[in-house]
């Protein structure tokens, strides 16, 4: 199996108490690019476990959507 290294991500899941950051993860000279937050199956997950990013996310494809639609209306 071939590991596509520009799409894997690294991310930490930790409370708001532990120490921060992290030192990045390496494999075969190749360095896993670390992030705050991800989309996995049409979800956008945060690294502390909020709905905020994907919410907002939902809400401006919504409001972009609904835009259209009241212009052809008019």
């Amino acid at each position: 199996m071939n590991i596509n290294w520009s799409k894997m991500k690294e991310m930490a899941i930790v409370t708001k108490g532990a120490g921060l950051p992290f030192d990045a993860l390496s494999f075969s000279n190749n360095i896993v690019e670390q992030v705050h937050s991800f989309k996995l199956l049409g979800m956008t997950i945060d690294d502390d476990l909020k709905w905020s990013t994907h919410v907002n996310t939902i809400c401006s494809k919504a409001s972009s959507r609904l835009h259209s639609l009241n212009k052809v209306k008019d």
